[in-house]
């Protein structure tokens, strides 16, 4: 099991055309160095699916789904 990393101090991410209740959902994910913020929110993340946002991979479970069974096949 990987380790938890506490993220206590946030940045928050300039333009990024979210919600501001979920601005700190991806500066979490930023601060905390993550790979991938999966979201099933569609409609406020919609805009920055399969982007990457300051090193943050923002993916739907179906995508991320697909890029594991591309991987172990």
């Amino acid at each position: 099991m990987e380790p938890v990393e506490i993220a206590d101090t946030l940045t928050p991410i300039e333009e990024s055309g979210l919600p501001a209740k979920d601005v700190p959902i991806l500066a979490a994910a930023v601060a905390a160095r993550c790979e991938v913020l999966l979201t099933g929110d569609v409609t406020d993340f919609g805009h920055v699916i399969g982007q990457i946002v300051q090193g943050v991979r923002v993916l739907p479970p179906s995508m991320l789904l697909a890029e594991i069974e591309r991987a172990q096949s």
